[in-house]
């Protein structure tokens, strides 16, 4: 859904690390990382990959949203995501917030 609607995607698949993530963001210089969790046991990467965006300096320069089935827009705010949402329609209207294109 974000391709289609003009955003560049870098898929990097299931079971990320964060050291994973950091690497694609400074390769590629994305100023937006979306993250999914499937399982409630998956969603601690979400909050592990802020932390670490935080500690390389990196946090300010990149907006974060999370979803997800077990993710919630409580969960997003207590690990400090940018946004949430809750399907992919929703993930695209919050893309476009996020990168001050309406939506």
């Amino acid at each position: 859904m974000l391709a289609v609607n003009g955003f560049q995607v870098y898929d990097l698949g299931v079971n990320v690390s964060p050291e994973a993530f950091i690497a694609k963001i400074r390769e590629t210089g994305a100023q937006l990382l979306g993250m999914s969790a499937l399982l409630t046991t998956t969603m601690t990467v979400q909050r592990e990959v802020i932390r670490q965006l935080e500690a390389e300096g990196m946090r300010d320069h990149i907006r974060v949203m999370v979803g997800g089935a077990p993710v919630t827009a409580s969960w997003a705010d207590e690990i400090g995501a940018d946004g949430y949402a809750e399907d992919a329609v929703g993930a695209v209207g919050l893309a476009q917030r996020l990168m001050g294109l309406g939506g």
